[in-house]
């Protein structure tokens, strides 16, 4: 049975701490690593919806607002531009801070508390902030916390504090990647 990864109210996560091993082990909303998109949303919807990052188009990502989500006011995968079945590679669950990114810290830091009690035998990066490489003015950052599993895939809970001219609203993601697409967004990306 898959093991819930799912942000709830006071704890925001809720895992079986047993064998926190293997990312497909874990769901955001009732989605993983490995599933296809198609069994959530229409390949047109994919299409005109579909995104690419600004020095490659080897993976896109689609995103979308679900009001029916428990926890998540919305979700993006990442996927291969040229995957026809949409396996997702990547998978985010997001909810808004706006103009509260105080509050974006202090969920982050219980949601890194939790998982550094599942993710015992993990390697935990120092949480950092750092200048986000899609805004040119430098006034956006964001601070995460990751989680690389012995197979090399990740978890990772971020806080993105966008510039004001942005116009983006400041979120916390709490993602769970593939190696393959960790790779790709720390070097070819952006």
């Amino acid at each position: 049975m898959k093991k819930l990864l799912g942000i709830v109210v006071l704890g925001l996560l809720l895992i079986t701490p047993s064998q926190a091993d293997d990312i497909r082990d874990f769901e955001i909303e009732g989605m993983t690593i490995g599933d296809s998109l198609l069994d959530y949303v229409s390949e047109e919807e994919i299409t005109k919806k579909k995104y690419y990052f600004p020095k490659s188009k080897k993976f896109a990502y689609f995103e979308k607002k679900i009001s029916s989500f428990k926890a998540y006011e919305s979700f993006r995968v990442h996927f291969k531009d040229d995957d026809k079945k949409y396996i997702i590679k990547s998978l985010e669950g997001v909810i808004s801070y706006k103009n509260n990114i105080e509050d974006c810290y202090k969920k982050m830091d219980e949601i890194v508390e939790e998982l550094s009690s599942i993710f015992k035998d993990a390697y935990k990066n120092e949480t950092k902030t750092r200048i986000h490489p899609a805004d040119k003015s430098g006034k956006s950052k964001f601070t995460d916390a990751q989680f690389i599993l012995q197979s090399g895939d990740g978890v990772r809970v971020v806080c993105y504090d966008w510039g004001a001219k942005t116009k983006v609203l400041d979120t916390l993601n709490v993602d769970m990647s593939t190696k393959e697409i960790i790779y790709f967004l720390d070097n070819e990306a952006y």
